[in-house]
């Protein structure tokens, strides 16, 4: 049994790996593509790290993204398209720099979760797409120490995934997105 006036010792040990010493809040920018390129445009990431010890950093994050495309040329030819892709993911991070205030290259690798949206319009097809798919996610890039904060340039890409597919002119396929999205930014990390 535990003494009155001594608090238990799991007291102490949620005490250690929760203390907010150990959490990171982020905010992230980046430009971003589809799979097939057919879409570039910003992509908005919220998250937080938790630093196991000076290497190693587990990171959560949401991730969202969203584009349009119109394409008319010579009148002939009619594209109109719209992409939201939202995704959450939990990383791994290790840092490979030895110095305390973890400025220097990394590298995380884990797994995503993507709720994908599409409409896109053309004059030989009309697709609506709507599909949430669990994938692999990858972040690797390089920390400069700001002020009390570390900004990170960084690229992150998230796949693979297999899509399926239903055509008059071709029949049932299926094809390989080897990454699902691909994005190059920063990150102001607290």
């Amino acid at each position: 049994m535990y003494e009155k006036d001594r608090p238990p010792l799991l007291f102490f040990f949620a005490q250690h790996c929760f203390s907010q010493a150990k959490f990171h809040p982020y905010i992230g920018l980046h430009a971003a593509v589809n799979s097939t390129t057919d879409y570039l445009g910003p992509s908005f990431q919220l998250g937080t790290d938790y630093a196991l010890n000076k290497r190693i950093t587990f990171s959560a994050y949401m991730n969202y993204f969203t584009a349009r495309m119109n394409s008319n040329e010579d009148d002939i030819s009619l594209e109109y398209g719209k992409l939201r892709i939202f995704t959450c993911a939990f990383l791994a991070q290790t840092e490979f720099s030895k110095k305390l205030n973890h400025s220097g290259l990394f590298a995380a690798a884990g797994v995503a979760l993507q709720k994908k949206t599409e409409d896109y319009l053309s004059q030989t097809s009309n697709d609506h797409l709507n599909k949430i798919y669990p994938t692999l996610a990858i972040r690797t890039g390089y920390m400069l120490p700001v002020h009390n904060a570390l900004l990170s340039i960084e690229v992150n890409a998230t796949g693979p995934y297999v899509t399926s597919n239903n055509d008059e002119e071709f029949g049932f396929y299926q094809q390989l997105e080897v990454v699902t999205q691909l994005s190059l930014g920063v990150r102001l990390i607290w």
